[in-house]
């Protein structure tokens, strides 16, 4: 019986320290390159130009692209997005919305708030609360993107979260022509 018993404690341990030794984030990972994936393909066929040139239009421009999960537009168990303090950079309204280990936030600005546009027209980025933060714009500029992932590189151009973020800059900078 304590052979038994010795055996099944070997046993557990070796598949707790094997499964310790994957992908940090495997869903994350996988999401991000289903996403990735799915956007090069639709990017073909989806065209900036048919959706309604609004919030709401964007939103679901980068959704068609499969940038923005599926599970926001279903009406069982629909998930939220998450409201971004869109005030503290001047913008109308603004929405949070993750994609795995990924974090989109979409802004729609007035066109008297010119502080933060001017910045991110200039140099791509802007500064809030002390930190430097890219932004990426649509070609009307009354749309931002900011695009977070932990686990981006920059010089790892051929990482999944790297292609989603140039493939949604791209994305938006098309939106609002």
């Amino acid at each position: 019986m304590k052979k038994i018993i010795a055996a099944i404690a070997a046993c557990l341990m070796i598949t707790a320290a094997l499964a310790g030794c994957g992908s940090s984030n495997p869903l994350g990972d996988a999401e991000n390159k289903q996403a990735a994936t799915q956007s090069t393909e639709a990017a073909t066929e989806i065209k900036a130009e048919n959706y309604s040139a609004d919030f709401n239009g964007l939103v679901e421009y980068l959704h068609a692209l499969g940038y923005i999960p599926e599970d926001y537009f279903k009406k069982e168990n629909k998930n939220e997005p998450i409201k971004a303090d869109y005030k503290a950079i001047g913008a109308e309204q603004g929405y949070k919305y993750v994609n795995g280990a990924s974090v989109i936030e979409l802004y729609e600005f007035k066109t008297d708030s010119k502080k933060v546009l001017e910045s991110v027209k200039k140099n791509g980025t802007f500064e809030l609360y002390n930190k430097t933060i890219k932004g990426y714009l649509s070609a009307d500029e009354k749309f931002m993107m900011i695009f977070d992932n932990a686990t981006i590189k920059e010089d790892d151009t051929s990482s999944d979260a790297y292609k989603m973020r140039e493939g949604l800059a791209k994305a938006v900078a098309s939106f609002g022509k």
